[in-house]
């Protein structure tokens, strides 16, 4: 009997330990995502949605199939824009037109919403994480977990759930452009940057 009592000292500590935490995913880094993009930027855009516009002169550049990874128009030797066409070519006599389509030339680009982080939560990720509470809470009350054991458990849960939104082919899909750049019609994975950059974090509420 008296071994049922020896650990509720531990106990009292590890609610105490809990009361003091959050535990939050996503994307915390905002680290280039190696070809000029911000992760944090590329994922709220996402998220949201949003209207991307030149900043610098009439048109943005979208690369096609023939284009690539993370390559930009400055890169390639030989690029022109034929006359009356939104596009930048470069030679190809191999080809029927003689011309190989690089760039297309558009005035803004949409990003529709894709609500990967709301979408999980929505779905079955929080009743989910209700569920490994409830679970971790359980063992430390018998004195068997920790508060860091059931962070850690849900942590990993929420970033597990994430990227599996982020792969699961959201709609809308991609345009066809895309489509044909990418290889095949995942609207959120293209370099598996984003993916790779779901991560969770325990923060304590007094800082």
């Amino acid at each position: 009997m008296a071994d049922d009592f020896n650990h509720i000292p531990f106990v009292k500590k590890q609610l105490r330990e809990l009361n003091k935490i959050h535990i939050i995913a996503g994307v915390f880094s905002s680290t280039d995502g190696g070809n000029g993009v911000n992760l944090q930027v590329l994922a709220l855009a996402n998220e949201f949605g949003t209207t991307i516009r030149p900043k610098n002169g009439q048109w943005l550049t979208i690369p096609s199939e023939n284009v690539p990874a993370n390559t930009r128009a400055t890169q390639i030797q030989g690029l022109f824009r034929p006359k009356g066409k939104n596009v930048l070519c470069v030679k190809d006599e191999s080809s029927p037109s003689g011309l190989k389509i690089m760039f297309y030339l558009k005035k803004k680009v949409v990003i529709p919403e894709r609500s990967f982080l709301r979408e999980t939560v929505h779905t079955d990720g929080q009743d989910k994480w209700t569920r490994i509470t409830e679970r971790e809470l359980t063992k430390i009350l018998s004195g068997k977990g920790t508060a860091g054991q059931l962070a850690t458990a849900v942590g990993e849960q929420m970033v597990t759930d994430i990227r599996h939104t982020i792969v699961s082919k959201m709609e809308p899909e991609n345009a066809a452009a895309t489509i044909a750049r990418k290889g095949h019609n995942d609207p959120l994975f293209d370099t598996g940057r984003l993916y790779n950059s779901i991560s969770y974090r325990v923060v304590s509420e007094y800082g």
